[in-house]
């Protein structure tokens, strides 16, 4: 009885002291312990686990940016703030990211006790001591354990009082540190510690500096499945595995399918998904030899990835079974021998890619009949072994992009194979295209883009082809009444782009060929992007062969229709080649008297000669042609009159678009009696000559030339209305009335076609007469003096009697439609001058300005900017220099703007000569512009006043209490591109994908990074979004797809960097796509932009970039993309699939 009143007092005792203790515990942490400022989220919640087919719920929380004000560098989170609700079993994620290096302790009074909820713990720069994880361990049930930048080290994890209620991590079975490779010599408690963890199953060490693990692993870790130790300094292969025993996930768990894939499937891995995978990663150490037996027993992957291996023992591997996936990526090996694969009789995926491999032995593969996927790209692969892949029966992919291929024999590739389904060959240097392609039984893709394949006559290729080879290889079903030209429910796809294509010649085709060859376009897609192909009469045959078959196998909606595309002539650029007619097509021809400089071609089908004279500076008509029928190009030369030459009559088509034409000669067209076409846009003429009615064209244009509205002309008005069948655009025909105003000639009253009178009363002409000889001594003085300092008088009358009375733009300006007021444009070597000089002085009167060298949206090509900003600005102003006038992207403004000029806008440009004479300027239509007299010298003194006039109509100069007009946002500007955000891409996960080199980490997670998202967007970084374990190209992808736009910072060293060329390359392709800016770039240090590769090259010089040196980085920045997005439950920085 005593004993048990003892033991009682004992136990009660024990109570009172425990809860003693914890009430001390609780006072000291309230009372002497800084409380952790930090945000608080909920984070993706996918399922990644399930018990008996049943889903669990996934409940995911962080603890980001937590801060303290101790100087202690302590603070304490309490956790009874959580309100997690209660369920019986899920899967619990707490995420701690610190902003610097900090201890956290936390307060687990008043939270409920959860045994069965699986507990994901992650850390991120925070130190956590055991006590206070085994305070979680307590409330739930801790499994995976992860540190993110941060080593715990035996002093931090075990602390100054150890007790023996801490369970530490007893239960864990998966524990990973992923380092930031800034190695130290601190090594990790759980490698220090002497005590057994039969628990573990999975470590992860990464980034943390290892040169070697310790002797005692084997026993420390008895049931260890997965071992990854990649981004240290390990020189050869530890001994894995420890057990050959395999080992199920505990509690009965069960990966989703979401969870299967991102654990095994992405990495080629068979393994169930209640099971743990057997894998060994050492991607990115210094092991360069494997020797005979460097690791053995039952893997389903090994990883030697980016370590340098230039040698692999023949009998490396020998004592390994069972290994799905093998990777010697980014490694220096030279050659692969016939036996270093031989006892891998498992693999299912071998990454070779990135090596130097230059020869591979005929019976390397021999052994690995259970391979899927081969992938040997990016190596010095000159030539393939006969027999090298026949025995590959089961491989579905092979790889060897990126190589130097020069041929390739049909007898290296598994013809027999039903399950190889795409060979990538892309970027080798091939020059024919090897048949067998066609004759793979269930070959999907083929890609052999960025080769030198040529093709000559297409009947010598369809003659190489087997019919029946061919029959068994498009056709799957064994029955005789097949149909062997139905449409196949897809297409295979053979890539010939970027090739040396430069004929499609289908002459000579035989009835077999002509068999064979629909066989192919109704089972393949022959892609032939970016060749160079000519449309010119070798295309005859081919037409004609699409005709014949167009009603019977074919019905104009097959990819041939409208993806095969010409080249050359310019004519035809980018034109379908089988919407062309055969009456276009010509060759080019040596002919007697074609003129010289200029090419003669011959129509085969109309028989006609063309004579191309265009861009040759012609000034008069040549003197001889050809016999027959003549078309004659003389576009774009200095022509001013048509004279009479012997071979007029034999013309049937006349282009004198872009010329100097001044007047029509009727007796020189009257000889033109075949005339049947006459093209004489963008010329100078004011009328044309009343003959020209008993032409009978099929086609005449006379657009875009400079028609006066007098009563001279009022003919052309009816003659427009009557012949408007023959006549292109007739009402777009413009001319000019009284007051310099444009407009279409068909509409101008005709009380508006006036001329002066020359038959004047004569006593009214003797009055005026008189009336001016009184006053011609006054006006001889005065005439010098106003011809002179004209536009010094209409400025003077316009700043000091606020009047303006002259020049005035007579077109009405719609200020919604041009909300730019000015558009100035110079080149960069005159950007201080134009900054004082008038920049400044236009926006101090409140001008809504767009500079060309600061306000351009980043991202837009220079030739869209240009455009936009053209269209959408009421005057521009053009700083022309001596370097201005080769600049191009003032040849660009200037190209735009004259057009605006055409239309309606004759006032729009206003130019201001640098330092520069005007007979320097060699522009045709400039120097128009310049003999108008609508320019400014920068030397001149009243150049400020002068450019006020031209540009207002309100006296602003003198006028200071105007009030200030509002200044126009660059939504106006450019609405098309910096509309609302969320209109532009509601469903993409970030604003914006950061792409970087590790030469600007510090810059691109730093500075750039805190200042977009301060800004609020949401922002997708690699070395902190992208997958861990994922493929580098499907993290890109990813990124790419998941994001709004992408911004790449590039170097100088980016040429080297594969993964910032793959990045540029497929943004560059994305932004094809895109209405908007979608990709910008920031050049980091780079001066001379020749350097760079020609695909980076050429979209830094034809689109517009920033630099990161920049004064102005952050205001270009933010004013060439839209204001962040307004997106719910915005996903954090950490992702769910890293656990």
């Amino acid at each position: 009885m005593e004993a048990g009143v003892c033991l009682k007092i004992q136990l009660l005792c024990s109570l009172l002291s425990t809860c003693f203790f914890k009430l001390i515990l609780s006072n000291q942490i309230e009372n002497n312990t800084v409380l952790c400022k930090y945000d608080f989220r909920k984070l993706s919640e996918t399922r990644l686990f399930s018990i008996d087919g049943k889903r669990l719920e996934t409940t995911a929380r962080a603890f980001s940016d937590i801060k303290t004000t101790s100087s202690e560098n302590e603070c304490v989170i309490e956790l009874k703030h959580l309100n997690i609700p209660r369920i019986e079993i899920r899967i619990l994620i707490y995420y701690f990211k610190c902003s610097d290096e900090l201890t956290v302790r936390l307060d687990t009074t008043d939270v409920e006790t959860m045994p069965r909820n699986i507990l994901y713990l992650q850390f991120q720069s925070c130190l956590m001591s055991q006590e206070d994880v085994g305070k979680l361990e307590s409330l739930y049930d801790l499994r995976v354990l992860t540190y993110f930048k941060t080593i715990p080290s035996s002093a931090i994890w075990s602390g100054s009082n150890e007790t023996d209620n801490v369970n530490g991590i007893d239960n864990v079975v998966s524990y990973s540190i992923i380092g930031d490779r800034n190695y130290s010599s601190t090594l990790p408690w759980v490698l220090t510690a002497n005590k057994t963890y039969p628990t573990i199953a999975e470590i992860t060490l990464d980034g943390i500096g290892l040169t070697e693990l310790p002797d005692e692993m084997r026993i420390r870790f008895p049931n260890l499945q997965s071992l990854e130790i990649p981004n240290n300094k390990l020189i050869e292969i530890p001994k894995f595995p420890y057990t050959e025993r395999t080992y199920k996930l505990p509690l009965g768990l069960s990966r989703t399918p979401f969870m299967q894939n991102h654990y095994a499937d992405v990495f080629g891995i068979k393994v169930k998904p209640n099971y743990f995978r057997r894998i060994l990663n050492l991607y990115g150490n210094q092991i360069t030899n494997l020797p005979d037996n460097c690791t053995s027993g039952s893997l389903q992957m090994l990883s030697l990835e980016e370590n340098g291996v230039v040698n692999i023992s023949d009998h490396a591997f020998s004592n390994m079974y069972g290994l799905d996936t093998l990777t010697l990526a980014n490694n220096l090996l030279i050659q692969i021998g016939e036996k270093q694969f031989s006892y891998c009789n498992d693999l299912q995926s071998l990454n070779l890619k990135f090596n130097k491999i230059s020869w591979i032995h005929s019976r390397a593969f021999r052994h690995n009949k259970n391979l899927l996927k081969l992938d040997l790209s990016n190596n010095k692969l000159v030539s393939l072994e006969e027999g090298i892949f026949t025995a590959l029966d089961n491989m579905k992919t092979l790889n060897l992009e990126y190589n130097q291929i020069q041929n390739l024999s049909c007898k290296s590739l598994p013809l027999s194979s039903i399950k190889l389904e795409e060979i990538n060959l892309r970027n080798n240097n091939l020059e024919t295209l090897p048949i067998c392609f066609f004759l793979i039984r269930r070959l999907k893709q083929v890609d052999l883009s960025f080769n030198q394949i040529a093709m000559g006559k297409v009947s010598n290729l369809l003659g190489l082809i087997n019919s029946s080879e061919l029959i068994h290889s498009v056709v799957y079903s064994a029955s005789s009444s097949v149909d062997l030209f139905r449409k196949p429910e897809e297409r295979r796809l053979i890539d010939l782009s970027y090739n040396q294509i430069h004929r499609l010649d289908f002459s000579n085709f035989t009835e077999s060929n002509r068999h064979t060859m629909l066989l192919i376009l109704l089972n393949f897609e022959l892609r032939f992007t970016g060749n160079l192909i000519e449309c010119d009469c070798h295309l005859l045959p081919l037409l004609d062969f699409f005709i014949t078959h167009r009603e019977k196998h074919f019905d104009g909606s097959e990819y041939f229709y409208h993806k095969w595309k010409c080249d050359s002539p310019s004519e035809f650029k980018n034109t379908p080649i089988l919407s062309l007619k055969k009456e276009q097509l010509y060759c080019s021809e040596a002919m007697p008297h074609c003129p010289t400089n200029c090419m003669c071609y011959r129509r085969l089908v109309q028989k006609t000669v063309i004579v191309d004279c265009r861009y040759r500076k012609i000034t008069v008509f040549p003197l001889t042609m050809p016999d027959g029928k003549l078309e004659v190009w003389l576009q774009f030369n200095n022509i001013t009159k048509l004279v009479n030459r012997p071979y007029l009559s034999q013309i049937t088509h006349l282009n004198l678009t872009k010329n100097s034409i001044t007047s029509l000669n009727y007796t020189v067209m009257r000889n033109m009696v075949n005339l049947k076409q006459m093209i004489l846009d963008w010329n100078l003429l004011t009328t044309l000559p009343k003959g020209i009615q008993n032409v009978q064209f099929e086609v005449l244009s006379i657009n875009h030339n400079h028609f006066f509205c007098d009563c001279t002309n009022i003919w052309l008005k009816k003659w427009l209305q009557k012949s408007r069948e023959s006549i292109l655009n007739w009402r777009r025909i413009v001319c000019n009335t009284v007051g310099d105003k444009v407009l279409d000639i068909v509409v101008v009253p005709n009380d508006k076609f006036i001329c002066n009178n020359p038959n004047d009363n004569f006593k009214k002409t003797l009055t005026l007469g008189l009336s001016l000889a009184l006053a011609i001594l006054i006006l001889l003085v005065c005439l010098f003096l106003l011809i002179h300092y004209w536009l010094e008088i209409k400025v003077i009358l316009y700043v000091y009697l606020n009047i303006h009375p002259f020049d005035s733009n007579p077109a009405k300006i719609d200020d919604g439609l041009e909300p730019i007021d000015t558009l100035i444009v110079y080149s960069k070597s005159l950007s201080e001058w134009a900054t004082e000089n008038i920049i400044k002085n236009l926006e101090k009167l409140s001008f809504n300005v767009l500079d060309t060298n600061r306000d351009l949206l980043i991202g837009m090509s220079f030739q869209e900017n240009m455009r936009v900003a053209v269209s959408r600005s009421k005057y521009c102003i053009i700083v022309l220099s001596e370097e201005s006038i080769e600049d191009p992207l003032v040849q660009i403004a200037l190209s735009y703007t004259y057009e605006k000029t055409l239309y309606g806008r004759p006032t729009y440009i206003i130019l201001i000569l640098h330092n520069i004479k005007r007979n320097v300027v060699k522009n045709k239509n400039l120097k128009k512009y310049l003999y108008s007299g609508r320019f400014i010298k920068s030397t001149d003194h009243m150049m400020e006043k002068k450019l006020l006039y031209m540009l207002t109509g309100r006296n602003l100069y003198n006028n200071h209490d105007i009030p200030l007009r509002r200044r126009k946002s660059y939504k106006e500007f450019f609405p098309e591109v910096l509309g609302s955000a969320n209109t532009l891409n509601e469903q993409k996960k970030y604003d914006i994908f950061i792409s970087y080199p590790d030469q600007t980490y510090q810059f691109a997670t730093g500075p750039l990074l805190s200042t977009l998202q301060s800004r609020g967007y949401s922002i997708c970084l690699p070395d902190r979004d992208f997958v861990v374990g994922s493929a580098k190209e499907e993290n890109i992808l990813r990124a790419i797809k998941s994001s709004v736009r992408t911004l790449i910072v590039i170097t100088k060293s980016h040429v080297e960097d594969e993964w910032q060329l793959f990045t540029l390359r497929t943004a560059v392709q994305c932004s094809l796509k895109k209405p908007f800016n979608y990709l910008l770039c920031i050049l980091d240090g780079i001066v001379d932009k020749s350097k760079l590769d020609l695909e980076t090259q050429a979209y830094v010089t034809s689109h517009v970039v920033i630099d990161k040196d920049d004064p102005l980085l952050w205001k270009k920045l933010f004013r060439s993309i839209p204001p962040a997005r307004t997106i719910e439950n915005s996903t954090s920085a950490f992702d769910s699939r890293k656990s």
